[in-house]
């Protein structure tokens, strides 16, 4: 019984000690693949979130391109055009009006209407400010300056891009409070801005700049009636993760901070990262969110001049992006335990063989020890036909080997002859010298 379980053991540990070490080897290139498989995929789902931003700005450019067209087809800028005052009257109530509906219609955080030279003539919130000029040295707008340059030179032209507002221009839109981000050194807002011009009859009258604040839109929310109510970076998340409520989603950064952020820890909580660090030189960053990291793919945000301003990414929580599909695991767990069964139970069979004819030999050799020599040495065991190179046991129950050939058993077999054959010689040793007294 000790051989078999011996035995048995062997070729258990034979079988599974490989099966372990090939088992993790897999595991670990499989993880590895996974891993490279989902940085592509996170990649290539960045790229998506840029598509996205990208057409939001084809969006503001035609609202405020739109709004260009009302403007100009309404005449609301004719009493400026012959030198009238336009702080009051019909044409400044019509044109506050329409700023005002237009901003809430659209979902937008401000719009400012300015003439050839810059001066702003109307915004949507309240009077504009004695002086107050798009292209003052201390407030530059690099938008309205490519516009009004164009359009004075009659080069009819519409440019969306994103913009830093901070200071002044941020207060006097009544959008400093929106712009803070708690907990982030970052100051001013990113500003996805469009700038229109307005025209009649082949005269440039002004322009119309419009403007959506990233800061305010990281705290989730749903799909607006329009796309432009909608905040990119959930209109981000609901495209790309549509199955997925938790753990993935999109960023914005603002330098080197985050500043907008749809990725949700839970359905029902507010989004994460809002505030992180970032860092611009990498476009592939690992970020802690309490107590989750999330693996980040950034793509640049770029100025109307080039300058790199910020980025959007897209972001999933390490437990979503890496690791090994659970059933690869599970499948290779119950295949090294199903093969170390198998093979267990089929060592234990061989021991069982191989126990019995031991056995066998050792009772013969018992007998032999006390002088019973009349019993023939056998090989007891029952080894199958159809194993190759064994043959079948004759009916005296020696192995003669392959078939009827002598000599071609295995070594208990040959053991079992050689001592049928020591006994024979002991039987007929002491028969001689019986006779020879």
């Amino acid at each position: 019984m000790r051989l078999r379980i011996k035995l048995a053991s062997v070729c258990a540990l034979t079988a599974i000690l490989p099966l372990i070490g090939i088992s993790v080897l897999i595991v670990r290139r499989a993880a590895a693949a996974a891993r490279t498989a989902g940085v592509q995929k996170l990649e290539s789902e960045a790229r998506a979130a840029e598509s996205i931003y990208e057409k939001r700005l084809i969006e503001m450019r035609s609202a405020a391109q739109g709004l260009a067209d009302e403007i100009a087809a309404k005449s609301l800028l004719d009493a400026v055009d012959s030198g009238r005052n336009t702080s009051s009257g019909p044409a400044r109530a019509r044109l506050q009006d329409l700023l005002t509906r237009s901003k809430d219609e659209l979902s937008l955080d401000f719009l400012v209407v300015a003439d050839p030279r810059g001066q702003v003539i109307a915004r949507h919130n309240d009077s504009p400010k004695q002086g107050e000029n798009l292209l003052a040295a201390s407030a530059r707008n690099p938008l309205a300056e490519e516009v009004i340059d164009a359009g004075g030179r009659l080069h009819v032209t519409s440019l969306a891009a994103p913009v830093i507002e901070q200071g002044d221009f941020l207060s006097r839109m009544w959008l400093d409070a929106a712009a803070r981000i708690k907990a982030a050194p970052q100051t001013g807002a990113l500003v996805i801005e469009s700038c229109a011009p307005i025209m009649s009859s082949g005269r440039f009258l002004g322009i119309v700049l419009a403007g959506q604040m990233l800061n305010n839109y990281y705290r989730g929310g749903k799909p607006g009636s329009n796309s432009l109510q909608t905040p990119v970076v959930t209109e981000a998340r609901l495209k790309l993760y549509p199955g997925i409520d938790q753990g993935a989603g999109a960023l914005v950064a603002l330098g080197d901070t985050v500043i907008a952020s749809s990725v949700l820890p839970s359905p029902t909580s507010e989004p994460v990262l809002v505030g992180a660090r970032h860092d611009p030189a990498k476009n592939l960053e690992l970020i802690e969110g309490d107590p989750v990291q999330y693996l980040i793919s950034w793509r640049p945000v770029k100025s109307v001049d080039g300058s790199l301003v910020g980025a959007i990414g897209a972001a999933t929580s390490v437990g979503l992006q890496s690791g090994v599909d659970i059933s690869l695991t599970s499948a290779l767990a119950l295949a090294t335990a199903g093969t170390a069964l198998l093979v267990g139970l089929a060592g234990a069979f061989w021991a069982g063989i191989v126990s019995r004819r031991v056995a066998a030999l050792s009772d013969a050799v018992s007998r032999m020890r006390v002088g019973e020599l009349s019993r023939a040495v056998r090989d007891s065991g029952r080894l199958p036909n159809w194993v190759p190179g064994l043959g079948s046991r004759p009916a005296n129950g020696l192995h003669a080997g392959n078939g009827s050939v002598p000599g071609g058993g295995d070594e208990i077999e040959e053991l079992a002859g050689n001592l049928d054959l020591m006994r024979e010689s002991f039987k007929q040793a002491i028969e001689r010298l019986r006779k020879n007294r």
